[in-house]
């Protein structure tokens, strides 16, 4: 049986600070290929000069990811996340910032 897997053509990568990283000629060429976006994001929903905005209604997100959240092992820092989400979620829009990235500047966040 044959897969048509779909193609990866956005990449999300962390807004942190880029550094050296390690991928094969033969990976950087397939992400050049393959990769026609690239956005950097952050953890608390506010991407540093971002140049993207997608929003949504809080409560079609809201049972998702706090299933998601629940299912991960319950410690501390997991407990802080699932305070912030509901933090989040508790207003009637979810706003979620992005900011582009070239893909060489992007694989160095990865």
């Amino acid at each position: 049986m044959a897969f048509d897997w779909p193609v990866v053509n956005i990449l999300l990568v962390p807004d942190n600070d880029p550094r050296e990283v390690a991928i094969s000629p033969v990976e950087r060429e397939s992400a050049r290929r393959n990769v026609q976006q690239c956005f950097a994001y952050s953890e608390s929903g506010t991407a540093s000069s971002s140049d993207l905005v997608i929003e949504c209604r809080s409560e079609l997100l809201r049972d998702y990811a706090l299933s998601v959240l629940d299912s991960l092992p319950a410690d501390e820092s997991m407990l802080e996340q699932r305070r912030q989400w509901e933090a989040r979620l508790a207003s009637d829009t979810l706003r979620q910032t992005f900011r582009t990235l070239d893909l060489d500047d992007a694989l160095r966040r990865i």
